[in-house]
């Protein structure tokens, strides 16, 4: 398989992974969510997030288990990392939506316990996604460098912003209560999140750099 080869089949191994991970992972979510299990119930928002990296990771493993000795450290690295980064997005989703507009001068009241908490767990959570992917990304390329880091974790959230972008977008243009129609709409919104994902992280279809380095 030649390098060019290498990426087309990387692109496709991550959108469709990517795609099909999440649909799965809104279904598990949807399931035990109408099991009413209210104290549990953000738990089951790390569901989607859990599917997403889980198919992303696995998908790209069948592109470069023939590169790297231990590729399927690749797959619990994206599947932890979407989960933090997704899971804490939609953690804050839900936070924000708790706190509705009539409440925003009791929260502004407040300012100071719960503004230094947040500035200190969003860069947490935006730079821990990405972490585990830069750690093997970083022994494909001998340049790869903290530069690399933060374009990484810049792409993983501009990604997720997208994402949310998409899925919003889309829910108020098809407004279906078929299951089947809602799992196709859901997967061609995450289309353009999961060529981001496949773009950043195109390194790893390179060959090492030491023929006999691994992961």
């Amino acid at each position: 398989m030649n390098k060019f080869h290498k990426k087309q089949w990387w692109y496709l191994a991550t959108v469709l992974g990517f795609a099909i991970g999440l649909v799965l992972g809104l279904w598990s979510w949807e399931y035990y969510e109408s099991l009413n299990l209210r104290r549990i119930t953000l738990f089951f928002w790390a569901f989607p997030a859990a599917g997403a990296g889980f198919g992303m990771g696995l998908a790209q493993c069948f592109v470069i288990r023939k590169l790297h000795k231990i590729a399927f450290l690749w797959m619990i690295a994206t599947m932890i990392g979407i989960v933090i980064i997704v899971g804490g997005a939609l953690y804050m989703v839900v936070i924000t939506n708790y706190y509705r507009m009539e409440a925003l001068p009791w929260l502004f009241s407040q300012l100071s316990s719960w503004f230094v908490p947040l500035a200190i767990i969003t860069p947490m959570l935006i730079f821990a996604g990405p972490l585990f992917q830069w750690l093997m990304i970083r022994y494909t390329k001998e340049d790869q460098s903290v530069r690399g880091f933060l374009r990484l974790s810049a792409g993983w959230v501009f990604s997720i912003v997208i994402l949310f972008i998409m899925l919003g977008l889309m829910a108020s243009l098809v407004q279906s209560r078929n299951d089947i129609l809602n799992s196709f709409v859901i997967a061609l919104s995450s289309i353009p999140s999961g060529l981001i994902f496949a773009y950043l992280t195109s390194d790893m279809v390179k060959n090492p750099t030491i023929e006999s380095r691994s992961l």
